[in-house]
């Protein structure tokens, strides 16, 4: 994935914090947002532009038809928010906890997401197209990824607790320095994906092959 989003974190026109809580504008643009809870903050059907947001809270609220353009989530922690028809075009997720979303209720046009060093449990995709999609050195547990396009994305370093991937497009996908991982080879398109030992011999299971000593 072609990812701009952190061209713009060293040039925003305004910053907000705890002290000076900010009243959210149906559009924002290059506005900093740090140690922000959002639960009191209703930022339905909001459009941020070029925005970052450090050590936010959005737990257990609504984004529905908000927009996220160009925006980097830093160590946020992002728990059960509803996304219905929430819109992530080229955002990134540096060093979050993500819990309990369902991505497959948010809005599928211009789809673009990077995840590092972030934790995503009981995540869900469904028939996503997030092609060259990143997740670097993540820890992902207890979510399924089922029909989804993955193709060209990168899983460096990222480890695997009870993930399933069901029917989805894994060609050119790097798996090298994943962890953990397991994968149907027979119900998974891996054309060209590369892996390395140990880890792809987790394939054997599915195969019906027994390796003994």
């Amino acid at each position: 994935m072609s990812f701009k989003a952190d061209k713009f974190q060293e040039n925003y026109e305004l910053n907000f914090d705890n002290d000076t809580r900010p009243k959210v504008d149906p559009f924002n643009d290059k506005k900093f947002y740090t140690n922000i809870d959002f639960e009191e903050i209703d930022i339905r059907d909001v459009s941020f532009e070029r925005c970052k947001f450090s050590s936010c809270l959005f737990n257990e609220i609504s984004m529905a038809d908000t927009i996220f353009t160009g925006c980097i989530f830093e160590k946020c922690s992002i728990v059960l928010a509803r996304l219905e028809n929430t819109t992530f075009n080229d955002v990134l997720f540096k060093g979050c906890k993500m819990i309990g979303l369902d991505f497959t209720k948010a809005n599928d046009f211009l789809m673009t997401m990077a995840f590092d060093e972030t934790i995503l449990d009981n995540i869900y995709f469904f028939d996503k197209k997030i092609r060259k999609t990143n997740f670097i050195n993540c820890r992902i547990k207890n979510s399924d990824f089922t029909r989804v396009d993955l193709s060209g994305s990168d899983f460096t370093e990222s480890l695997f607790e009870h993930v399933t991937f069901s029917q989805c497009k894994l060609e050119k996908a790097d798996f090298r320095s994943a962890r953990g991982y397991q994968i149907d080879p027979e119900t998974n398109n891996l054309k060209k994906a590369r892996f390395t030992l140990p880890e792809a011999q987790s394939f054997l299971a599915y195969l019906g092959i027994n390796i003994e000593d």
